[in-house]
């Protein structure tokens, strides 16, 4: 069995003393030290190169020290090792690979904006920008290995039955060591159209990173129409043969060809006592889906409680009509839970068009603790003086009594006017604020300690006071 026990650490001042330390600080010692930079780059796995994917031309390498001294700069051609003699301290590191040309000394500020034109259509060069970033501790002699990392992704390929293949929207630049993120149209170009054969399309692009975020719970569909006009005319005839040059601009709600569902849902509370309901809101909002019907499943995944949906009970796994047509409906989902553990609810939203949104929901269910929480009103006590401790027990949904056990250097009574009722161990009623007269007994620092145990040997938090 479990034994719980809410501790709390106290201390009483009877007397005091002071001293005097004279510190000495010794100068450090700065003595160049031999270090060797090796720098590698892996190969790519699974990967039709058109470029030398682990070539390394040239390397730019600064290092800036941590305690602000002169930075450095050193350009090598057609090295993987080079060498440099450093005072001992900590450093910071950046390298570029195969820029194709020596940068020269930067500060550190334009060292981390450092970018190079990129051509979509292939590298002109032959080989593939690279940078690495880390930090590292001249003590000695030392070794220090840089793994160069690519700013590009490789192996992008597609197979489609199409006449030519263009990427759109490609950045135009690739950034060394802060996030690809392109912003504005200005910053992508296109690549050259690129034919395709009966076989279909395949090839290898190297993309710079281009960090734009996830449509959360957004589902598109793009609806096209084969007639005469993609209004009106919904014919298709015999013996002909209708060409479609199909341009996707985005997430357009006025065009009513676009049918659009998203879906969004607040989290869980991180944790809740037993017994407590753990609640979210979970919101669809459908546009030009007149003809569409969206069900909703929610799988128990982790747990043993119960959920409703508005208040009505959830039969988990069974799919039930959640929105027709286009609108907007918010629903609240609660979970009752009467063990600890983990929860998890996956909710998933379908429907005949092809959506299928899942969002997870989280929670642990915990026993409530033992709080207890105490002040005391004086540390520093004279001779025949005393101290005062008010201590404050609570536990939710608990009615039952404590065990208050005491000890230390001073002596400890209940009675708060003279020194009667000594107390080591006795009981309180329950939840609430309880007073002790505290004596201390030696000269010097006088250490006690409260321990406070429920009645189903629960734990609650430690504290101390000096």
């Amino acid at each position: 069995m479990k034994t719980y026990i809410h501790i709390f650490l106290g201390m009483l001042l009877f007397t005091g003393a002071c001293s005097d330390k004279v510190y000495v600080c010794t100068p450090p010692v700065y003595e160049s030290r031999h270090v060797t930079f090796s720098f590698s780059c892996d190969a790519l796995s699974g990967t039709r190169a058109v470029a030398d994917e682990t070539r390394l031309d040239d390397i730019n390498l600064y290092l800036f020290p941590a305690d602000g001294a002169s930075p450095r700069h050193m350009y090598a051609a057609s090295q993987r090792t080079v060498s440099l003699e450093l005072p001992d301290g900590r450093y910071t590191l950046y390298a570029v690979a195969n820029l194709g040309t020596d940068t020269g000394l930067l500060p550190e500020a334009e060292v981390r904006a450092l970018r190079c034109v990129w051509n979509p259509d292939g590298t002109d060069s032959g080989v593939l920008p690279m940078s690495a970033m880390q930090t590292f501790t001249v003590r000695g002699t030392t070794q220090i290995g840089v793994e160069l990392v690519r700013t590009v992704a490789a192996d992008f390929r597609s197979a489609l039955s199409i006449r030519s293949v263009r990427l759109c929207n490609v950045p135009r630049f690739t950034a060394f060591f802060d996030e690809g993120r392109i912003a504005t149209a200005e910053e992508c170009t296109a690549t050259k159209a690129a034919p395709a054969n009966s076989d279909g399309y395949s090839a290898v692009y190297y993309l710079p990173e281009n960090l734009q975020g996830e449509a959360d719970g957004l589902h598109v569909v793009y609806r096209i129409y084969l007639g005469e006009n993609d209004t009106s005319d919904f014919n298709i005839a015999r013996n002909r043969v209708y060409r479609i040059e199909a341009r996707i601009l985005g997430r357009n709600t006025v065009d009513w060809r676009v049918s659009t569902t998203e879906v969004s849902v607040t989290p869980f509370a991180e944790r809740h006592a037993l017994g407590r309901t753990a609640t979210a809101q979970l919101r669809v909002v459908s546009t030009n889906n007149d003809r569409s019907t969206c069900f909703l499943t929610c799988e128990r995944e982790e747990g043993d409680g119960n959920a409703t949906l508005d208040g009505e009970p959830i039969v988990f796994g069974e799919p039930y009509p959640f929105l027709s047509g286009d609108g907007d409906r918010t629903v609240e989902i609660a979970y009752t839970q009467q063990r600890e553990g983990d929860v998890r609810l996956r909710l998933v939203l379908t429907d005949e068009s092809g959506l299928h949104a899942e969002r997870v929901l989280r929670t642990n269910y915990v026993r409530e603790p033992l709080r207890v929480s105490f002040t005391q009103d004086k540390f520093e006590l004279a001779a025949l003086d005393r101290a005062r401790v008010d201590f404050t027990i609570a536990q939710d949904d608990y009615d039952g009594t404590y065990t208050v056990q005491v000890e230390g250097t001073p002596t400890l009574f209940r009675n708060l006017i003279d020194d009667r009722g000594l107390v080591t161990n006795y009981t309180v009623p329950g939840n609430g604020t309880y007073s002790l007269r505290i004596r201390p007994e030696v000269v010097g620092e006088n250490p006690y300690r409260i321990s406070v145990t429920d009645e189903k040997m629960r734990l609650g938090d430690a504290r101390s006071r000096n």
